[in-house]
């Protein structure tokens, strides 16, 4: 089952900036033209459009001629985005990754904008929660060639959701993806894709048992497959927390 949710036009190109410590999504909706696609309460985390290079982000590539860079001809917002290009090899891979601090049991949001065209292979939207007892992780993927969106249960591995989403054409497109969860209930609340809602409330998080310090980590991945690799683009990772 699937809502069509009253979503702003996402293509509009806005000046974002860094966001330090905590504000309001209304404030953030205000500096980015309304991007924001559900109820407008909670607090920013992090927000990232790469507008300087002095960034904590780390950027990693792996296999081949894989490379990810900061670019200035496709930006969803400012005068900067992350250039992924993924070699037609194994394994081969582009990683934007952050390490952040844990701010505590509560339901958050993360969002990355990601542009690409039909010759889209798999695109990742992920987290990783420490929290000093129990490691909460959580996946979002799309496979275009497949079709399917996928999720991480509890046990790992991956579970398809949507198996006839066909995203990308022979230009390139920048589409949203938003990954909501509840952190106390270790379950995850929904998927936002291109402006559709997915529900995935009661869904186990992927859980252990786990001692070390809190702390979190969210990244945007590109992945080949079947040895066939792509261009994408990324844009506007945001996280937020105390979302409805």
């Amino acid at each position: 089952m699937v809502n069509e949710v009253d979503t702003p036009d996402f293509t509009r190109r806005v000046i974002i900036e860094y966001l330090g410590g905590f504000i309001g999504l209304e404030e953030l909706a205000a500096r980015l033209g309304s991007i924001i696609p559900w109820d407008m309460r909670g607090n920013i985390v992090l927000a990232e459009s790469f507008e300087t290079e002095e960034t904590e982000w780390s950027l990693e590539a792996n296999g081949g001629g894989s490379a990810i860079t900061r670019q200035t001809r496709r930006k969803h917002s400012g005068n900067w985005g992350l250039k992924c290009v993924v070699d037609d090899v194994n394994f081969a891979l582009t990683r934007a990754e952050k390490y952040i601090t844990y701010s505590g049991n509560a339901k958050y949001a993360l969002l990355a904008m990601f542009c690409f065209d039909d010759t889209c292979r798999r695109i990742e939207l992920a987290f990783d929660l420490y929290t000093g007892s129990r490691k909460h992780e959580g996946r979002l993927r799309y496979q275009r060639p497949t079709k399917t969106l996928s999720y991480m249960p509890l046990g790992g591995g991956y579970t398809d959701f949507e198996t006839d989403l066909t995203l990308g054409t022979d230009t390139f497109i920048w589409y949203p993806f938003i990954l909501v969860w509840d952190g106390e209930a270790e379950e995850y609340i929904k998927a936002i894709v291109a402006g559709v809602e997915y529900p995935l409330a009661g869904i186990p998080l992927h859980t252990d048992d786990n001692t070390d310090p809190s702390y979190a980590v969210i990244r945007a991945d590109c992945l080949e497959l079947d040895d066939i690799g792509f261009t994408s683009y990324i844009d506007d990772i945001i996280l937020a927390k105390n979302v409805p």
